[in-house]
């Protein structure tokens, strides 16, 4: 069969969402280089040079996904026609909205990074993730400029946000990877998740209410399709 010859960004793409689906449907562990460059339709060299190993492509693919989300969090900061408060939310919106259209490749990401022997690709990619925090600070800032958030450190008030962020992440994954996860546990982990949304209240000194960081329809997408 002929191979089509593509250009470097365009065919590195099409084997990322390869992997990607594969990944999904069989598993991280279980789908092998050699699945990849066969539905790809590629030669094996040609994986090696866009890829260094399976573990790269992972690599890749939480970067891209890591990457579309800070431009759009960089795109709503720079909104001259939202007040702060709109931007926190929309940013909250849209990212779990990214998050549901790329299901698939969240729950891929999610339970091979928490592997064990992949703890250092967890922590690059919280790098990244950590990256659109001064995004935030700026939205936070402006916030405090128009009297709708009230805190005496909005240049350091997403660096905590972030942290609990990153403790509901590692809590969400863990029950995601499990097969069978404790009775109770689910409801435990809303718990964990409106917890989390209080204490956003409770640092940006807003009532509750006033934002939503928390939708548990968005939650079951996730658990119905772990």
């Amino acid at each position: 069969m002929t191979r089509v010859v593509k250009e470097y960004s365009e065919r590195k793409n099409e084997i990322i969402d390869i992997a990607q689906k594969l990944f999904y449907q069989k598993g991280y562990d279980a789908t092998s280089i050699a699945n990849i460059i066969e539905v790809v339709n590629i030669a094996k060299g040609t994986f090696y040079h866009y890829f260094k190993s399976k573990e790269d492509l992972l690599y890749q693919l939480t970067k891209r996904q890591g990457e579309n989300i800070l431009q759009k969090v960089k795109c709503i900061a720079c909104d001259k026609n939202l007040s702060g408060i709109e931007k926190f939310q929309k940013i909250i919106d849209d990212i779990s909205s990214y998050k549901v259209d790329n299901v698939e490749a969240m729950i891929v990401m999610t339970k091979a990074m928490y592997k064990p022997e992949n703890i250092k690709l967890r922590l690059s990619i919280q790098d990244i993730i950590k990256v659109s925090s001064g995004e935030f600070s700026k939205v936070v800032l402006q916030g405090v400029n128009e009297g709708v958030f009230y805190t005496d450190y909005p240049e350091f008030i997403t660096d905590i946000i972030f942290s609990i962020g990153i403790y509901i992440r590692d809590e969400f994954a863990e029950y995601i990877c499990k097969d069978n996860p404790e009775p109770g546990s689910y409801d435990k982990l809303k718990t964990k998740f409106r917890m989390y949304q209080n204490s956003i209240e409770k640092l940006l000194g807003v009532k509750k209410g006033v934002i939503k960081m928390f939708d548990e329809d968005i939650l079951n997408v996730f658990i119905r399709r772990r």
